[in-house]
């Protein structure tokens, strides 16, 4: 059974200590949407929704509504236990879930005769045991002849209690990092491993292990209990290794997110950036959201609860046929014909009456998921608008006019999430973080496919990393084909050429760029500084 969460009343959201995808959740939590649905919606795992929602059970912020327990659809609602069979199911559990009493009997066309014995008692209802009696040589070979099995081919050799008490010896894992022989001992090492490996994780004040709304000196005081622990002048003339490059890497980052979190204008900035960053990874979790997960909304639009399709007349009902009788046409006397058979009018007929309650149940599905729409959109959040709409969608695949709005909504929102990465990727190209830059300029390349800009930008950011630059190649010539009258495409098409040896392109490319942009002294630099990197001793060209 699915829960339903609600807010509880009172509760002063902002005093909690609530993360970003918590407070992102109980925003959409109206005490209607159940935990299925908050996952379909806010673009989240199951996973994530169901940790979310008891942190904030915990917390005070939510409760959850009593679940009513499904009707069988094998059986009649009508249907009550025997009374010659106690049960002790629901014993120790909350009062929700123990059945008092027989079910409510309604009209129904399926029908059962007899009763229904009641359920096995569960386990958790029987008293605890006693300590058990030590174990005996015969219950011991009798244990180990069941562990073997009828199929081991042979009878298994009886345990013994000291081939019982051994345990195999796991075999050891050795990391190699670990094991490099330099003047460090395991749990520096460890350490410096742990702390290197997470450099792309963390953020600023994460890595400095400061909250987020953390004053100046609190951060300085941070700063210098860790800058010193990883100083290169604590290590002077000692052995490294491959430890003194991370080692300079670990301290130049912590230098870094001091320097910037001490910075009241640096820090504005870095902390727009987080936003942005966060805001993204949220539409794009919404407007990615996977297709796969519209079946099982118009499924769960076409499930009635305690309802199923009707069962005809003579169809086998557990062990007995269905009571209704079976009317027999009488023998034609005298060549008189039968008399006419009345259809069943929409009242009466209970298969009319389950298509109108399961097209109740999907319009009021849909109701509520154009509601979230224009919510949404009241508030600018566009991603939850579209994911909203494109669910509405897959219970109306028909209405035009709401498909016409969803793609609406859905490029509007796209829109929004390209110009929120090019601000991102412009931020970490301004910090020199060019694996991170090239990346962000790639997602917006992938709304924005006829602008030349992002896709010269990843070329560039690219052939910083000094990796894949068959990639810069391929962003750059895309670029180019969109833009071929600009100079400064040109010339990052002949750097991407150059870093992959190719010198005759790059030529081209140099040539082109200069005649398209005489006046321009950047250019006229950087093709100088290309072309004195292509002289060779022997003056020997790799295409040639």
């Amino acid at each position: 059974m699915m829960r339903v969460p609600r807010p509880v009343p009172g509760c002063d959201i902002k005093s909690l200590p609530l993360r970003p995808d918590e407070a992102y959740l109980l925003s959409r939590i109206d005490g209607v949407v159940s935990e299925r649905e908050l996952s379909l919606i806010t673009g989240l795992s199951q996973a994530e929704v169901t940790t979310a929602l008891d942190r904030l059970f915990v917390l005070g912020a939510v409760d959850f509504n009593e679940p009513t327990a499904p009707v069988s659809r094998r059986a009649h609602p009508s249907v009550a236990p025997s009374s010659g069979a106690a049960s002790t199911r629901g014993t120790e559990g909350p009062s929700s879930r123990t059945f008092e009493g027989g079910f409510r009997a309604g009209p129904s066309s399926r029908r059962f005769e007899g009763t229904v014995d009641a359920p096995p008692a569960s386990r958790r209802s029987f008293e605890p045991l006693a300590d058990l009696p030590p174990p005996t040589r015969r219950s011991i070979e009798l244990s180990a002849e069941r562990r073997s099995g009828p199929d081991t081919g042979g009878d298994a050799p009886p345990a013994t209690r000291r081939a019982i008490d051994l345990t195999v010896e796991q075999p050891r894992i050795v990391d190699p990092e670990l094991e490099e022989p330099v003047d460090l001992d395991h749990a520096k090492k460890k350490r410096v491993l742990e702390l290197y490996d997470a450099l792309d994780e963390r953020n600023h004040y994460e890595l400095l292990g400061v909250s987020i709304d953390a004053d100046k000196k609190q951060i300085k005081s941070a700063y210098w209990v860790l800058a010193p622990e990883f100083h290169p002048d604590k290590y002077f003339r000692k052995k490294l290794g491959t430890y003194k490059q991370r080692i300079e890497a670990i301290f130049d980052r912590l230098t870094l997110a001091h320097d910037v979190l001490t910075s009241k204008q640096r820090r504005a900035e870095y902390d727009a950036y987080l936003e942005q960053t966060r805001r993204n990874r949220t539409m794009a979790a919404l407007l990615e959201h996977d297709p796969m997960d519209i079946p099982a909304v118009v499924a769960a639009a076409e499930d009635v609860p305690g309802s199923g399709p009707p069962t005809s007349p003579g169809r086998l009902v557990g062990a007995k046929l269905a009571s209704t009788p079976i009317r027999r046409t009488p023998p034609d006397v005298a060549g008189a014909s039968p008399p006419p058979t009345t259809p069943p009018s929409p009242a009466t007929d209970p298969f009319r009456r389950f298509d109108a309650t399961r097209n109740e149940a999907r319009r009021l599905q849909l109701d509520r998921y154009v509601l979230a729409a224009k919510v949404a959109l009241e508030r600018r959040d566009l991603a939850a608008a579209a994911n909203a709409y494109r669910l509405a969608v897959a219970l109306t695949p028909e209405d035009e006019a709401l498909a016409r709005k969803a793609i609406e909504i859905q490029q509007q929102a796209a829109a929004e999430l390209a110009e929120g990465f090019l601000r991102q990727a412009e931020y970490e190209a301004s910090q020199g973080r060019w694996s991170e830059a090239a990346m962000s300029f790639a997602n917006v390349c992938k709304t924005r496919g006829d602008d030349p800009r992002p896709h010269e930008r990843v070329a560039f950011c690219t052939l910083k990393t000094g990796q894949n630059n068959r990639r810069a190649i391929d962003f750059a010539r895309r670029a180019v084909k969109l833009a071929p009258g600009v100079g400064e495409y040109r010339l990052t098409l002949a750097r991407a050429y150059m870093a992959a040896g190719l010198e005759t392109s790059a030529r081209v490319e140099m040539e082109r760029a200069a005649e398209l942009s005489p006046n321009d002294a950047r250019i006229r630099e950087a093709i100088a500084q290309l072309r004195a990197q292509m002289k060779k001793p022997d003056g020997a060209d790799p295409e040639k």
